[in-house]
């Protein structure tokens, strides 16, 4: 393989390697699989969910509902508050398959209901500590409901919720206690709609580094992991995963080595690795591990070595004297990135070890 600038590299036995596994745990759970694509964002990878059974799916847009739509799948759920400005596509997307939307209130549900032409599958978006959108009332939850009752083509599905605040966890047993009182939570709203009359409510959760460490989904419907297609450092960090799950990767030239500094420069930065960064163990940023890229594989992280600063280009790799020994001009140096949905985003193709490339949503369509 011939690499010449920073590229975007996957080990496809790893990645359908962790596909396999939640298709596993939620077979084993009986509940439905429905994985967000916002972290690969292409048709290919989509591909190897269908060829594990995946038909379910959560994209972050309506552009990328729209992409997905055109590569065969039929039912989406666009886990973000409904964009009332893209109502037009909205409708022509319900028109042709099963569209979730999220709602978080009264307004949105007001203009969805004017607007909407085709059937929508309305979800209500519950905020259990993130602090971001969605609801955490519950007189507000039911008036959200009964107004959705009130409407031919909005159809209330259920609750759904991301647990953001998963990613401050500590430690594996505060992840899975995080779990556990979410699922708690989505079924006390179920009980509270329930008494209102409401007996049709599924329950969706999402989230990668919980549903990673969890096997206990009772009670609930379906669960929505994105970024675990790749894992990253920050999924390590939290305890999610191994370093041997990890499947993605930038590959970046050397340019030059600078021993008196024990640094080595590299042609990649916050362009192609996004800003994204974690604290060593002596407190310093690090926005990436390194890896050994050759013969079309990746080594483990090398110890004491991980890039400490990065401009728009370039990349500075603080490293030791047996790495820069072994480090020449001109090689790759795979940068294992601290959360891979970003890093990601930031390409336009994927090139696998076995130099297989093929393309992904462009992150900005005009």
């Amino acid at each position: 393989m011939q690499i010449t600038k920073p590229t975007l590299l996957i080990d496809e036995q790893k990645v359908r390697q962790n596909i396999q596994t939640f298709v596993s745990k939620t077979n084993q759970s009986n509940i439905r699989f429905r994985p967000h694509f916002k972290t690969h964002q292409s048709h290919t990878i989509g591909n190897w969910f269908k060829e594990s059974g995946v038909s379910a799916i959560t994209v972050s847009s309506v552009d990328m509902a729209n992409y997905f739509f055109n590569a065969g799948w039929r039912d989406i759920t666009i886990a973000f508050p409904a964009n009332i400005r893209q109502i037009d596509e909205i409708n022509q997307l319900a028109d042709q398959c099963n569209l979730g939307l999220l709602v978080e209130s009264l307004d949105s549900i007001s203009i969805l209901a004017e607007e909407a032409t085709s059937p929508l599958s309305v979800w209500v978006e519950i905020d259990q500590g993130y602090n971001r959108t969605g609801v955490q009332n519950e007189d507000e939850l039911i008036q959200l409901v009964l107004s959705l009752e009130n409407e031919a083509l909005l159809n209330f599905t259920g609750l759904l919720t991301h647990a953001g605040h998963a990613y401050s966890a500590q430690s594996v047993h505060e992840l899975k206690g995080i779990h556990q009182a979410s699922i708690r939570d989505l079924k006390t709203k179920q009980d509270v709609l329930k008494t209102q009359g409401f007996k049709d409510c599924q329950l969706s959760i999402g989230d990668t580094p919980t549903c990673s460490v969890s096997d206990d989904f009772s009670g609930i419907d379906e669960i929505r992991p994105g970024s675990f297609v790749f894992y990253d450092l920050e999924q390590v960090s939290l305890g999610a995963c191994s370093e041997l799950n990890l499947a993605m990767g930038v590959a970046c030239p050397v340019v030059a080595k600078y021993p008196k500094r024990s640094q080595i420069i590299i042609y990649g930065g916050a362009v192609h690795l996004s800003k994204e960064y974690q604290r060593t163990s002596s407190g310093k940023r690090s926005f990436g591990k390194v890896a050994i890229y050759s013969d079309h594989k990746w080594s483990n992280p090398l110890k004491s070595t991980y890039v400490s600063s990065i401009s728009q280009e370039h990349g500075i790799i603080q490293t030791n004297t047996s790495i820069l020994e072994q480090v020449r001009i001109g090689d790759i140096l795979l940068i294992l990135p601290v959360h891979a949905c970003l890093t990601a985003n930031l390409f336009n193709q994927y090139t696998t070890l076995t130099n297989v490339k093929f393309s992904k949503m462009q992150s900005f369509s005009p």
